[in-house]
């Protein structure tokens, strides 16, 4: 993996906390670059390079703040303004309309596009699965669209960034879906299922079986028997 250039990441963070200065997280409290950071973070976990890190720190400036693709090509270079345009979405259209709009476009684009929009959907996924395990089912009334309009949104970008299928990053966000709208995960210890498995025991006591993780399709079993450790840890 290429270094990257520590000051042109330090500066991105400044002009983007500059400009997402007065927002917070929907229907929260909490500053809206918390957000910005944490694609930052799953981007950095696939390696990505110095552009791709650069467009997912500002991957809502223009569409958020008002702020003009001109700008950010001036101070950014074209390559991360044509990345931050992909992740730009024309807010004056409904909701599911812009939605189908914008995967449209974004299934033709670069696997960097796709890979800044994967882990803005990371983010946000994660973020309702837990908003609605602390908040319950109150926690749909902050979105503009409604739960079923939303679950088709995430479908339909499951499907645009299908081309990353083999990536930890969409594996993870595939996961979440199925948490989020399917409300559970089935795990198959020996003949056995086990849903809501995020909630079992660290340890399933079925001594001589396989373990194996139906969502996943993965051996979970260890040397002695099931492995102690749950197998979405890697949410």
């Amino acid at each position: 993996m290429e270094k990257v250039d520590k000051e042109k990441i330090n500066f991105a963070f400044k002009y983007a906390s500059e400009k997402h200065s007065h927002q917070f997280r929907k229907g929260t409290t909490i500053p809206y670059i918390v957000h910005i950071y944490e694609v930052f973070q799953y981007l950095r976990e696939e390696g990505a390079d110095e552009n791709t890190l650069i467009a997912g720190i500002l991957h809502d400036v223009v569409e958020d703040t008002g702020t003009s693709i001109e700008e950010i090509e001036k101070l950014f270079g074209k390559d991360i303004a044509k990345l931050v345009g992909y992740e730009t979405e024309d807010k004056s259209l409904p909701y599911l309309q812009r939605k189908t709009l914008h995967m449209g476009i974004l299934k033709n684009a670069a696997e960097s596009a796709k890979l800044v929009n994967c882990a803005d959907k990371l983010s946000n996924l994660r973020s309702i699965y837990l908003d609605q395990k602390y908040y319950g089912q109150d926690s749909w009334k902050k979105f503009n669209g409604s739960r079923d309009e939303i679950k088709k949104y995430y479908s339909m970008a499951l499907d645009a960034l299908s081309s990353l299928k083999d990536r930890r990053i969409y594996r993870r966000v595939e996961n979440y879906f199925k948490l989020v709208f399917n409300g559970k995960l089935i795990c198959l210890i020996g003949d056995k299922k086990i849903e809501n498995c995020m909630q079992c025991p660290k340890k399933i006591e079925e001594d001589g079986k396989t373990a194996k993780c139906s969502l996943t399709n993965r051996d979970i079993s260890g040397e002695d028997g099931v492995s102690e450790t749950c197998p979405f840890i890697e949410l």
